[in-house]
């Protein structure tokens, strides 16, 4: 059986470093993703004025029956706020486990909603 490989143009780094506080980071991409997905989960860590935020979100696809899910960790903990996340998903199918390149649409979408926020490599230092 010849075996099929899937090529997807390479996805930019899925970090930002961004001018805004972390709060109004989380409320920006919580508003973005649960235009048509959930939130799962939420849990923040605070030390004083610094703070880690970790969120979880799921998006279902009923028609490829796909669900997505992106984890979304923002911290303030040095000079500006940086964004990481890591976005997956699959399928119901016991046969297909992959997602046809939806979990990067997810990361763009992050990735849209923050980019007039970004600091270039000369703001940060």
């Amino acid at each position: 059986m010849k075996q099929v490989k899937l090529i997807y143009p390479k996805e930019p780094e899925p970090t930002l470093r961004v001018s805004l506080g972390a709060e109004e980071c989380r409320a920006r991409i919580h508003h973005e993703l649960t235009y048509d997905g959930k939130l799962l989960d939420c849990h923040r860590l605070q030390a004083g004025e610094k703070q880690i935020i970790v969120s979880v979100y799921e998006r279902y696809y009923f028609r490829a029956g796909n669900v997505l899910t992106a984890t979304v960790t923002i911290d303030d903990l040095e000079d500006a706020t940086r964004v990481h996340w890591a976005c997956g998903g699959g399928s119901d199918s016991a046969l297909v486990h992959f997602d046809w390149g939806a979990a990067d649409s997810f990361g763009t979408q992050i990735r849209k909603v923050l980019q007039e926020y970004e600091l270039k490599k000369t703001e940060e230092g």
